[in-house]
This record gives C-alpha cells, sequence and structure tokens, in this order.
C-alpha cells in the first residue's frame, strides 16, 4: 500500500471516529426575527457546574443551526434572552422547531434520545404513584397558603406529602430500571442512573447501580452522567477510594485528608446554622471521647460561609477534632465533590483511604464505630 493511499485512509478513519460523537441541530423558528441569538449550553454534574460550555448562533431567515462537538448522548439548555428549554439528544442529527420566542412550544425530530426521553417522561407522569404525590404536594400547599390553618393538620399533612415522596423515590427507581432493561442501548440510560441514584441514594442502590451500570454498552456511558457515574462508583461508593482534599482550619493551616493515613477519619459535614448539625454534635462528641484511645479521628466539614459564626459554634458545642472549611456555604468544595446535599452526613474512612460506610446515624454511631474500630 502506498504512502498516499494509507494518509487517506488514516484521515478517513480520523474523521470517521471525529464524527462519531458530534451532532448537528438544525433549526427553524418562524416567528423569530433575524439576528435573534440562541444559546445552547451542555448541563453537567454538580462538580462541574461552574464549567460551562455555552455555543452561540443567529436566527437567520427563520433557521439556525448548531455544531457541536464531543456529544455522546447529553441533554443541553437552550435559550433566548431569560427563557429556555430542555433538549436531551445523542450524536448525529436533530431537528428543532421553535414555534414562539417564548420556548413554550418546541419539538424534536430525527433524533432517538429526543423520543425516548419524551416516553420515559410520559410513563412517570402517568405512574400512579406520581399521580398521588402530586396531588398531596399541591393540596399541602394549597393548605398552607391560607390564612387560617391548624399547626397539627400542615404537620400531619407534611407527613403524608414526605411519606409519599419517599415511596415515589423507589417508585422512579424501578421506572428506571425497567426502562434501562427493556432499552439496554439508549443514550438515555447512564443519565437516568445517575439522576434516579443522586435523587435518592434509597431509589437504587449503590449495588444495583454497579451492577447495572458494569452491564451498559461502553458507547452509551462515554458522556458526562457515564464518567460522573463512574467516579461516584470508584470514589464514593462504600469500597471506594474516598477522593484526597485540602482545605484551611481554624488558623488557616491547610489540612489534607491524607495526613490522616494509617487511621480510622470520620469526615462529619456540618454546620453552626444547621439545628440537626447541632442536635447530633453531643453524640459525635461521645464518640470522640470514648474512641480517643484507637486510630481514630473525626474531620469536620463546616458549610458555614461566616467565620465568626463557624467558631463560636466549635466553642459552644465543645468540638475538639480538627474542623475545616473554605466558608462558601453549600458551595464548600469537599461537600461538592463528596456529593453532601444534606447535612449532617457522614462518611468513615479506614486506614487505607477506603470508604467503609456513610450517612451512620447518631443514634448508633458509638455502637457502629466501636463494633468496626478495635
Amino acid at each position: 500500500m502506498g504512502k498516499l493511499t494509507l494518509l487517506f485512509l488514516l484521515l478517513l478513519l480520523a474523521q470517521v471516529a471525529f464524527s462519531q460523537n458530534n451532532l448537528i441541530i438544525k433549526g427553524k423558528a418562524p416567528l423569530l426575527k433575524d439576528g435573534t441569538k440562541i444559546n445552547i449550553e451542555k448541563i453537567k454534574p454538580r462538580r462541574f457546574a461552574a464549567k460551562t460550555e455555552v455555543d452561540s448562533t443567529y436566527v437567520k431567515g427563520h433557521q439556525f443551526e448548531f455544531r457541536l462537538k464531543n456529544n455522546n448522548g447529553e441533554y443541553y439548555d437552550l435559550t433566548i434572552n431569560k427563557y429556555h428549554t430542555r433538549l436531551y439528544l445523542q450524536p448525529g442529527m436533530a431537528s428543532v422547531t421553535l414555534a414562539d420566542s417564548l420556548l413554550r412550544n418546541v419539538t424534536v425530530s430525527n433524533n432517538l434520545m429526543a423520543d425516548e426521553n419524551n416516553q420515559f417522561l410520559n410513563q412517570v407522569v402517568n405512574d400512579s404513584v406520581y399521580l398521588a404525590y402530586r396531588k398531596i404536594n399541591a393540596d399541602y400547599s394549597r393548605y398552607a397558603r391560607n390564612k387560617k390553618i391548624n399547626k397539627d393538620t400542615l404537620a400531619a399533612n407534611r407527613i403524608k406529602r414526605d411519606e409519599l415522596l419517599e415511596l415515589f423515590n423507589k417508585e422512579y427507581g424501578r421506572l428506571v430500571l425497567e426502562w434501562i432493561r427493556i432499552h439496554p442501548a439508549s443514550y438515555l440510560n447512564s443519565y437516568l442512573l445517575y439522576n434516579a441514584h443522586n435523587q435518592s441514594e434509597q431509589s437504587i442502590s449503590e449495588e444495583e447501580v454497579k451492577h447495572v451500570f458494569a452491564a451498559m454498552p461502553i458507547n452509551i456511558k462515554h458522556n458526562i452522567w457515564g464518567s460522573e457515574l463512574k467516579y461516584r462508583i470508584d470514589s464514593l461508593f462504600v469500597g471506594g477510594n474516598a477522593p484526597d482534599f485540602a482545605q484551611a482550619d481554624t488558623n488557616g493551616k491547610i489540612v489534607k485528608l491524607t495526613d490522616f493515613k494509617g487511621k480510622y477519619v470520620l469526615i462529619d459535614f456540618w454546620a453552626s446554622w444547621c439545628l440537626p448539625c447541632r442536635a447530633q454534635n453531643p453524640a459525635v462528641l461521645k464518640v470522640s471521647q470514648q474512641l480517643a484511645m484507637r486510630n481514630f479521628t473525626i474531620l469536620g466539614i463546616s458549610l458555614d460561609s461566616r467565620k465568626d459564626s463557624w467558631l463560636r459554634a466549635i466553642k459552644q458545642d465543645g468540638l475538639n477534632w480538627t474542623q475545616l472549611s473554605d466558608l462558601r456555604y453549600w458551595g464548600n468544595g469537599v461537600s461538592v465533590n463528596y456529593y453532601v446535599y444534606d447535612i449532617p452526613a457522614n462518611y468513615l474512612i479506614d486506614p487505607n483511604g477506603k470508604i467503609i460506610a456513610k450517612n451512620i446515624n447518631s443514634d448508633v454511631m458509638l455502637s457502629t464505630l466501636k463494633r468496626i474500630i478495635k
């Protein structure tokens, strides 16, 4: 084979490989004026929310076009001024029609992932558990807005609503697993699996996530949601290697998780403004006192934004272990990387840096840690 022929084949193969994860959006906008700016942004998990990828184009002759690279089955936010719509699109082509300037009537064709997303959403919104939850949530909100309300009735309705939400989270997990079983090659799958587990860890267990994710075809795991699922499985599930981090302590000294390698470490997420955290602190303090002579330490991560409030709470609650914070509230770097959405929360790390337990309840914290840490 001649050198020119070989070079041509290599270039052709590279072009084919390059085009396999590109997306071309052909759009129609019959009511938009020429020059109207349209933005499209790839939606990312919380860890990457600050790293935006925005492409822009302009309407010309009531048409527009986007050519997007590195699409492996993603979802996007398309915006015009302050209005937006979500698009779930796989590599290849997509035809998008914007029937109005408010993005209330948007249709997508010629893209299977968009069709499959509509099919899945239709299953969810017609699910009996979802409909029951939606009704009781509406009833609760309506009652809460009344000028004359009975606090006991409101509390009882809130409990019913929360119970139905928990039931729906489990039902949503079931719907996701059933969808993946019936549509194993859908580009939607990694996002659905990520979203279900992220929404509620009770909806799909860690073991189920690992099993389902491992069975997925490689090509549908290469999007950002598949990558983030792998990160969570490898780094945040029980058995995973806890991600290292570094933050300042109360004196401004930078402390790393790896500084405690060789010890059991309870990473305790809390904040001075979090009442359940403050209520749990006596139990954590008791653990610190009774396990002081064992190969164990506690590392507090505060989601405070004011240093004076943080320091005052440490003193008031008598917390005598290492405390760290970047004073960025819910943007705390460690909480973001550890997927902490609610506090109090905790991770137990073994001497080798592996996660061996998560979110240990304060009622059983001491007995659980005594059993694990000899």
